[in-house]
């Protein structure tokens, strides 16, 4: 797979279609992340499957790629589509159209990931997941144990007891309290 990054127009078509001969499993995000249009249209040009990524940030982006038929793929963001749920029911929907999903993971911290992680083992994330360890980006981290990788793979299995944040770290890092009182 490639990913694009939004680096080509449809003028570029030629050099798409190139890439068809090299049996990609996807290309992700060729255009602008936000034109769905063309998407379908270069979908419709090209044999390599088409992986939307910045262009889904809600279910509603979800389902008019499905409806113009934009791509073949999606990978979803938990972070950008609105949080887990909002990612479980693109999921759910792109299993009803038979579009696979992947998880790509952001720059977050270790509780993210391991939720990224969860969500990752669901029926219809099919490829391998893009999911950052904290170690790679941050000098630290909020979790009392952080997530062990062989080789580039996380162990899903061993991770439920890594649920646990360091306290001092939490609060050292914290910038802004709310305090609710409840009634």
């Amino acid at each position: 797979m490639v990913d694009a990054n939004a680096s080509y127009t449809v003028k570029d078509v030629a050099i798409l279609k190139k890439l068809d001969a090299y049996g990609l499993l996807m290309i992700e995000q060729p255009l602008a992340y936000n034109d769905l249009v063309d998407h379908a249209w270069l979908q419709k040009q090209i044999r390599t499957p088409i992986c939307l990524d910045e262009s889904i940030r809600e279910y509603h982006d979800a389902e008019q790629a499905i409806k113009l038929k934009s791509c073949r793929i999606i990978n979803i963001k938990p972070q950008r589509v609105g949080g887990y749920w909002r990612a479980k029911q693109i999921s759910k929907l792109c299993d009803k159209h038979h579009i696979p999903v992947w998880c790509g993971g952001m720059i977050e911290s270790g509780w993210g990931q391991l939720y990224n992680c969860h969500i990752a083992t669901l029926a219809n994330y099919t490829y391998d997941n893009d999911i950052c360890l904290t170690k790679w980006y941050l000098a630290d981290d909020i979790l009392a144990h952080p997530i062990q990788d062989n080789a580039g793979y996380i162990d899903v299995s061993t991770t439920d007891g890594l649920f646990s944040l360091d306290s001092e770290k939490f609060h050292a890092y914290t910038k802004i309290k709310i305090h609710v009182e409840q009634k």
